[in-house]
């Protein structure tokens, strides 16, 4: 193998002017993998057990945040191609080359772990989207620093401080999460300002998640809601809800036109009663095959997909829309 096919620098030179072959297009792959399982391991350690499934692992979700890099456009160029064109910094060293690759692998993964979030967890993804809208009507500062979205007030420069940690993070006073979404930030910039020694930036994933417990906790534990300035979200009297509405669908659509008997019925609810109990507490942690199985231990993945998967998709979708268009956040 030729060395320099170890060389970033000479790699993405090669990328750049479309003068690669196959062995160090396969080499520049390699390393990119390597840099997506590493940064997953070193960062995601709490999210991982939520982020896998019965057919996807922390190998599928490195590849998968590379794949996009390594498939032509509709321009003709590779995804990485592209990447490389809109960077405005050198790259004419292999430190400068380096950092580039690292940066632009950690901000793929950052965002193929918050796209799993957001299918896993529907009321993660409202939240999310709530707080995007926020941040861009209020024209606050949003951009990756080390694979993490931070938000920053408005008019601040780009971030070189040093972010606060998770465990951190977390100590924040629970009370604050409880706010309306520019209040909210407010106090967390106001907060970071006033009572730590770290940058004026928000995590954002760690924001959404602190919201959602806070949400969750505050309806189990009966919070005096003098304490908080903004209306209640009762999480669970969503989820009911929707439940509710597949214990209908099931019975009127399915049982009742003979497409499901009373067994396969009451088995197809349970499986979302524990999809339900997941989602409340940090997303779905397997696939509705594993959900369907627990309550039928017989089933094959053959059966499941010719007889269940559509129907279970279908109901999990409306499950899904349905807690979007009642939480009010």
């Amino acid at each position: 193998m030729n060395p320099q096919s170890n060389n970033i620098k000479v790699l993405v030179e090669k990328v750049k002017t479309d003068l690669y072959n196959r062995i160090e297009l396969n080499s520049l792959i390699e390393k990119t993998y390597q840099i997506a399982l590493s940064f997953l391991k070193a960062n995601f350690k709490t999210k991982l057990q939520f982020l896998k499934s019965d057919n996807r692992n922390i190998e599928d979700i490195a590849m998968d945040s590379i794949i996009p890099l390594f498939i032509k456009t509709t321009n003709g160029k590779l995804g990485l191609q592209n990447s490389i064109d809109a960077w405005k910094e050198d790259l004419n060293s292999e430190v400068n080359a380096s950092y580039f690759i690292s940066k632009l692998i950690w901000k793929r993964v950052e965002q193929t772990v918050t796209n799993i979030l957001k299918e896993r967890d529907p009321i993660f993804n409202k939240i999310l989207k709530t707080l995007n809208t926020c941040i861009t009507n209020n024209n606050l500062r949003k951009e990756r620093y080390f694979g993490t979205v931070i938000i920053q007030p408005e008019g601040s420069e780009e971030f070189y401080g040093q972010l606060i940690s998770a465990e951190k993070f977390n100590r924040i006073p629970n009370k604050v999460f409880g706010l309306k979404q520019m209040e909210l930030f407010n106090t967390l910039f106001s907060y970071l300002a006033e009572e730590t020694n770290y940058s004026i930036a928000v995590p954002l994933n760690l924001l959404v998640q602190k919201v959602k417990d806070f949400y969750t906790y505050k309806y189990e534990a009966k919070f005096d809601e003098s304490y908080y300035s903004c209306p209640e979200i009762i999480y669970k009297d969503i989820i009911l809800d929707g439940l509710k509405s597949i214990e209908k669908k099931l019975e009127l659509f399915y049982v009742a036109k003979n497409k499901l008997s009373n067994v396969e019925s009451e088995m197809i609810i349970s499986s979302f009663h524990d999809i339900a109990e997941d989602v409340m507490h940090g997303g779905m942690k397997g696939s509705l095959f594993l959900y369907l199985q627990h309550f039928n231990k017989s089933l094959t993945r053959e059966t499941f997909y010719s007889k269940y998967h559509h129907i279970m998709n279908y109901l999990l979708s409306n499950f899904k829309s349905s807690i979007a268009e009642n939480i009010q956040y």
